[in-house]
């Protein structure tokens, strides 16, 4: 009679299978071999090759066994640190234990925060502020692959070059500046035996919250608008947010907001408002303005002041070659009909000068004469 395998025990023999492989392809670099295999990513092998360049060999006790330098934190460093706080708890709170580590590097991955649990016997204990890990240092790690990839990446036990991190799993997440780059990762370390796609979300989610934090205070002084193909997700951390002059030129967008856009990118080539939008910008409801993009695409598009006071612009349709002044002046006359018609106050509301107002009203009303 045949025995019958489980489930349970055939998938510990395919982990079995897969870390023999590993092991295997390691062994291969190691002695200078090209090496190719469907059933490994290729963006690992690369990371071996590279680390296996840099001296290392997986049996190396680097995490633990090593003494290393610690780095000063730059003034740039310090205030992305103060920015990723409050999500780092956020993480902490969800996944944090005795042997995890949360953690958020900057581009050259130097650990500019973490938060850490409370074992000192834990390999994880070893991940602290102004500590390196870049690949020269502990190889392959989650944390290198995302910043190199630009994607998320779940690196668990023999998947990391060395074998000192064997028990560990490593899910790490690109950060997106204010101008389009990637600028660090946010990574979060612990048990291997706990594996879960909620550790993954949950850190795109921190890292979209801190990307669009970064992005509205380097842009503050710029007209923001958000939007998105849902109405539903216009005021949520998922919207697209687009930075303009006031003569309507594309300053910059949010990493979504590139993603809803694409191909037009405004880092690389100068773009206005009116070559995002096409046809004619119609009214909708709740929201600022119902667009389209030269795709035919719709698109839901609020003023993010808008946004922030909980108001909303309902007024009749307006040409898309003028979009953003005809919708700031919009904001404008919201405005001053909710300070009840008083200029001083309205003034005071939208930080600008009663001049400076008063400019505006003129323009809206020479745009209206015939």
């Amino acid at each position: 009679m045949i025995p019958i395998m489980t489930d349970a025990q055939s998938h510990n023999m395919q982990e079995q299978d897969y870390k023999r492989l590993l092991h295997n392809t390691k062994q291969q670099i190691g002695r200078g071999l090209t090496v190719q295999n469907a059933a490994i990513p290729p963006f690992l092998i690369q990371s071996w090759q590279r680390s296996h360049g840099y001296g290392l060999s997986p049996d190396d006790q680097c995490l633990t066994g090593k003494a290393y330098f610690s780095y000063p934190l730059s003034e740039s460093d310090r205030y992305l640190a103060s920015i990723v706080g409050q999500e780092i708890d956020a993480i902490w709170d969800s996944f944090g234990g005795a042997n995890w580590v949360v953690y958020c590097t900057n581009i050259k991955s130097l650990i500019i925060r973490t938060k850490q649990g409370t074992n000192p016997a834990s390999r994880t204990f070893a991940m602290h502020t102004g500590r390196r890990i870049q690949e020269c240092d502990l190889g392959t790690n989650a944390p290198n692959c995302a910043i190199q990839e630009g994607i998320p990446i779940f690196l668990s036990g023999s998947e990391h070059y060395l074998e000192e991190f064997e028990d560990l799993f490593c899910c790490s997440v690109p950060l997106w500046g204010a101008w389009g780059k990637i600028i660090g990762a946010l990574n979060i370390t612990g048990n291997e035996t706990f594996k879960s796609k909620l550790v993954e979300k949950k850190l795109l989610t921190a890292a979209t919250k801190i990307t669009n934090q970064l992005f509205l205070e380097t842009h503050h002084t710029s007209q923001i608008f958000r939007f998105h193909y849902d109405a539903g997700f216009i005021d949520t951390h998922m919207a697209g947010l687009i930075a303009t002059t006031e003569s309507g030129d594309i300053v910059a967008t949010n990493h979504n907001g590139m993603e809803m856009i694409d191909p037009i990118n405004p880092f690389r080539k100068r773009y206005r408002m009116s070559d995002l939008l096409r046809g004619r910008i119609v009214t909708s409801n709740r929201y600022c303005s119902k667009v389209s993009l030269p795709n035919g695409i719709i698109l839901y598009l609020k003023s993010h002041e808008a946004s922030e006071n909980n108001s909303f612009i309902t007024t009749p349709p307006i040409a898309a070659t003028d979009a953003l002044c005809d919708i700031r002046d919009l904001y404008i006359l919201e405005v001053i009909k909710k300070a009840g018609g008083n200029i001083s106050k309205a003034a005071h509301i939208l930080g600008i000068s009663r001049t400076t107002l008063y400019r505006s009203l003129h323009r809206s009303q020479n745009k209206k004469s015939p």
